[in-house]
């Protein structure tokens, strides 16, 4: 009488079934992970500039350093700047905040606000969109609320 061992293990199916399942949850779990991070820089950005803006007006109404304070965007940062204009700010004291390369903006470029008041001098929006097409818009009316 023959009495068989079995040796306990894996055989090669079980395995290529795993490997199979682990590829399709990976391929289901990357574009989606891809778009939510998507979407999440998109918010940052979007609630970064709206406090930037705020900040800059804040400063302004103080009176921090007896001048204007402003928020220029450019296609990769934003910058809080001390001065009346982007042009004739004083840089060392710039506060730089980065923008994913995968956001674009359009509309304002600069805002500046005016002293004890805190009005902007321009009013708009500004609309950031992530690559995927997903947009969302800053806007600052006349009396310097921003909404976003």
């Amino acid at each position: 009488m023959y009495t068989t061992k079995t040796v306990p293990g894996f055989t090669l199916v079980e395995i290529l079934l795993v490997i199979a399942l682990l590829g399709i949850m990976a391929g289901i779990s990357i574009p989606l992970y891809y778009t939510f991070q998507l979407r999440n820089n998109l918010d940052l950005v979007s609630s970064s500039y709206a406090h930037t803006l705020r900040r800059a007006q804040a400063l302004t109404r103080a009176v921090d350093g007896d001048i204007s304070w402003g928020v220029h965007l450019t296609a990769t940062t934003t910058i809080l700047f001390k001065g009346i204009s982007f042009a004739a700010r004083q840089s060392d004291f710039d506060e730089i905040s980065d923008i994913p390369i995968s956001i674009s903006h359009t509309g304002l470029g600069d805002v500046v606000f005016t002293k004890f008041t805190g009005f902007p001098q321009q009013i708009g929006t500004t609309t950031f969109t992530s690559t995927d097409a997903e947009s969302r818009a800053v806007a600052i009316n006349g009396k310097g609320m921003v909404s976003y």
